[in-house]
């Protein structure tokens, strides 16, 4: 993208502002009385000069809008108490154009009722001067094109600047989430990790059997099957605490099923400390039967537990977190 500094884009703003004026300086000899045509072109200068390039940031002075809004008032009635009707499309008409000018600068800077008032005064005075006819021949329809363009300037302005202000927050959002998730993701991978460096004793060892297996050799094997089926599938319910309720509730006969089907994603950590410890309470709880312990993703809630029995109709615990 091409940009412009600041002060080539003000230098021609005032070179622009000033086009009008001096058009009906040239043309002097339009006016009955050329001191009300001077009048009106310094009160015009001395609203537009300031309103361009004075006032740090965007917004304007209320009591220069104000002035403003007082100029474009009196500049059409200067001139037009001077100038003929039949004179409405030379250059001693230039008032137009220039207090259309002034009014869209006040609408930039973020005064578009004024702006829009002066219009309605500069439009109420042409047509009591001259006529409604002559709305069309003296530029008056280029003037609140002039303040519509200048409201809508004003509009994408704040909007671009409340986004650069929102930048900056939503990059330290989006920065903490990503620590976040990477942090969680090292996490797993040094659970998951040393889950498999505790099973390797007990692998081996069962290897070593060449399938000649105790019943204790089996459950043991179920066991460490069982958990390491949790550390891969459980993912963000895996702690300390409910691998050990688990384990706790598999020693009880408790199948238990461990499942995070994305539903912890976005958690924060004090949400997952809590979330886990409703886990472990749950699974201390059951005695007999399957609890299966899911992390649903999509739904108002974010953990299901769900414990039932063999042979019993409802379940005997059924929780949304």
């Amino acid at each position: 993208m091409i940009e412009l500094p600041r002060r080539l884009l003000v230098g021609f703003a005032i070179a622009f502002s000033l086009y009008f004026p001096l058009a009906g300086f040239l043309n002097i000899d339009s006016f009955a009385n050329r001191g009300w045509g001077l009048a009106a072109a310094i009160l015009y200068v001395a609203a537009v000069i300031p309103s361009i390039c004075a006032y740090p940031g965007l917004t304007l002075p209320r009591a220069q809008a104000i002035f403003n809004l007082i100029a474009a008032s009196l500049v059409p009635l200067f001139v037009n108490q001077r100038l003929s009707p039949a004179d409405a499309q030379s250059f001693g008409a230039w008032y137009v154009g220039g207090v259309g000018m002034l009014l869209a600068v006040t609408a930039v800077r973020e005064h578009p009722l004024v702006a829009w008032l002066g219009m309605l005064s500069l439009t109420s005075q042409i047509i009591i001067w001259g006529s409604p006819t002559i709305v069309l021949q003296i530029g008056l329809v280029g003037s609140l094109l002039f303040v519509a363009a200048g409201q809508g300037i004003a509009r994408g302005l704040r909007l671009a600047s409340t986004e650069l202000k929102e930048y900056p927050k939503q990059a330290r959002l989006s920065a903490a989430a990503s620590a976040s998730a990477t942090a969680s993701r090292l996490e797993r991978k040094r659970l998951v990790e040393g889950a498999l460096q505790d099973a390797v004793p007990t692998l081996k060892y069962l290897v070593s059997r060449q399938g000649h297996l105790t019943q204790d050799d089996k459950k043991e094997a179920l066991m460490l099957e069982a958990q390491l089926r949790d550390e891969i599938r459980g993912r963000s319910l895996i702690d300390r605490r409910t691998r050990a309720a688990a384990k706790a509730a598999r020693l009880r006969g408790v199948t238990v099923v461990m499942l995070d089907d994305g539903g912890l994603n976005d958690a924060s950590q004090v949400d997952l400390i809590s979330l886990r410890g409703q886990i472990v309470e749950a699974l201390n709880s059951v005695a007999a039967g399957q609890v299966t312990v899911r992390a649903v993703s999509g739904e108002p809630w974010r953990v299901t537990i769900l414990a039932t029995r063999s042979g019993v109709t409802a379940p005997d615990l059924w929780l949304r977190l």
